[in-house]
């Protein structure tokens, strides 16, 4: 976040807390909730951003959610599910849940929403998602059978995030898909009674919410109202003048001078992402000393996380503890045990010494827009104090892809999402595949990303996932630098589950609760 508050605009967050009353929407158990961008329907296959996701997750259900607590999947919209084969899920769906307009929710409505979003003429943007399911078959009232074109053994991953299941009764009629966002319909444990990209959304708590569990408890705030304020100065003065009870993206300052009155509280998220630093290690760029294991280490030596926290998440959380590897350790099948180097310049410069480069080098750092540069600013700096001459050149997406394709990226500094899934597959896939990507010019590493994705016994996955992270981090080709944590403000009434999303919002209405 970017660090812009002013002396006098903290002093004038005090004098406002001072002055304001506090009156929460407690009492009348109703929370304002800002978000930044306006939503016109209600629909995440349809319109897959996060905002809209936040809101999703309140009115619809996946099959099963994950508790990244207990590193365990559990059941939402089924009792049960089993393994029948390598390519065959069966799931045991729940008898007892309804849509928020009465009906009741069985097989048809599973069956019905894969064949939606699998016929060839539904276009959705992350449609290819969902390719690896060769068909969904109904076997009886509430059971159904998921039969996959080759073993997934991330597929329970997928099912439990973004994969909204869709009434059959409502859905099925409608000539044009979008007009279903305009007034959806749900099994989540909300009902939305107000959607509309002026005066924001409106949804009340569900009578009642039977498949609550560990992941998605039953709701405890009775009305939720969702104002968009795309500038943070206006959320701000919002939140102060008592018109807002939580809100994220605010820049860092802000946000901690919110916290200093008292009134408020900052919990810190995680949604699996990552900043990190990749280096050259093949050679595609030419830089010779980036081949050097040494130098590489004398890089990762360099490195205080602490000033990048301060970037990223402000004062308050700069001694976040810099990430293990690239994955988050709430991710199924992310394990390693090789540390991360240690900040320690003075011991980059005697490993820089042993090598043909103790007088330093020249290199070009490539960063993404926005806290990328931040970070690769403050990385410059680092470099410099070890002898190493390094220059900055901020890229956007497309930019950088084309310098990834011709083999010009020396040092990146970049940032991951997180793949969107509760498992490690997508993001070993992302870093790890024979393409464009490929800077670290192991074979053998593609191939331990590749059967991560298709080993289905969950030891042996978990080893190979170990291995190969093991190694990333013993020869340096991948730095995280720090996780992409978002910072929730919040009344101090309002209660926010400190734990991770795979969502790329960073939280969910089941993490928030009256105290």
């Amino acid at each position: 976040m970017k660090l812009l508050a002013t002396a006098a605009l903290a002093a004038g967050f005090v004098l406002a807390a001072e002055i304001t009353p506090a009156h929460a929407q407690k009492e009348k158990d109703t929370l304002r909730i800002a978000q930044t961008s306006a939503i016109a329907l209600l629909d995440y296959w349809i319109d897959p951003r996060p905002e809209v996701q936040f809101n999703a997750e309140a009115a619809f259900d996946n099959l099963i959610s994950y508790d990244d607590n207990k590193h365990a999947f559990v059941g939402t919209l089924v009792k049960s599910w089993k393994r029948v084969s390598p390519t065959v899920l069966e799931f045991q769906l729940r008898d007892d849940v309804t849509w928020s307009d009465g009906e009741k929710f069985d097989a048809d409505d599973v069956v019905y929403t894969f064949n939606w979003v699998l016929d060839k003429d539904t276009k959705l943007r992350f449609k290819e998602a969902y390719t690896w399911i060769d068909k969904v078959e109904k076997t009886g009232p509430y059971t159904v059978r998921f039969i996959t074109k080759e073993a997934i053994p991330w597929g329970l991953a997928r099912l439990s995030t973004q994969t909204y299941i869709l009434p059959e009764h409502v859905h099925a009629k409608l000539a044009d898909k979008n007009d279903f966002g305009h007034q959806p319909v749900g099994t989540g444990p909300y009902r939305y009674i107000q959607i509309d990209q002026n005066k924001g959304l409106v949804a009340v708590k569900r009578d009642t919410y039977p498949q609550a569990n560990s992941a998605k408890p039953a709701p405890t705030i009775g009305r939720l109202t969702v104002t968009m304020l795309p500038d943070p100065g206006t959320t701000t003065s919002m939140l102060m003048a008592d018109q807002i009870d939580i809100a994220k993206d605010l820049v860092s300052d802000q946000a901690e001078n919110l916290a200093s009155t008292k009134k408020f509280e900052l919990t810190l998220r995680n949604s699996q992402g990552a900043q990190y630093l990749l280096m050259d290690a093949r050679g595609r760029s030419g830089v010779k000393a980036l081949t050097d294991p040494k130098v590489r280490q004398a890089i990762a030596k360099s490195i205080d996380t602490k000033p990048y926290y301060t970037v990223v998440l402000g004062k308050e959380f700069a001694d976040t503890p810099q990430p293990g590897a690239i994955c988050s350790p709430r991710q199924v099948g992310c394990d390693y045990s090789v540390p991360q180097e240690k900040y320690d310049p003075k011991g980059a410069k005697d490993l820089l010494a042993q090598t043909e480069y103790a007088n330093g080098f020249d290199v070009t750092i490539i960063a993404f827009e926005g806290q990328s540069t931040q970070i690769a600013q403050i990385l410059a700096g680092q470099l410099h104090a070890i002898g190493i001459r390094a220059s900055i050149k901020t890229q956007n997406f497309a930019s950088y892809r084309n310098s990834q394709r011709d083999g010009k990226l020396e040092l990146l500094v970049g940032a991951y999402g997180g793949g969107g899934l509760p498992d490690v597959a997508q993001t070993l896939n992302f870093f790890f595949s024979d393409d464009a990507k490929n800077y670290h010019g192991r074979p053998d590493l593609i191939d331990l990303a590749g059967r991560v994705n298709t080993e289905m016994d969950p030891a042996k996955r978990e080893a190979y996932s170990k291995k190969l992270l093991d190694e990333v981090t013993a020869m340096h080709y991948l730095v995280p630098l720090t996780d992409s944590s978002d910072i929730i403000v919040h009344r101090r009434e309002v209660a926010v589950n400190k734990g991770s999303a795979a969502i790329g919002y960073g939280y969910v209405m089941s993490d928030v609760s009256w105290k």
